[in-house]
């Protein structure tokens, strides 16, 4: 159960970590257009 339990934070860490970068990303594009 514990090690569930860790490997949902880590999903849930990656998966911000995605989002974060999926908009640096966008932003990136945006400002050289």
């Amino acid at each position: 159960m514990k090690s569930r339990k860790f490997l949902s934070d880590y999903h849930e860490v990656m998966v911000r970590k995605l989002v974060a970068c999926t908009i640096l990303f966008v932003h990136f594009l945006v400002n050289i257009n």
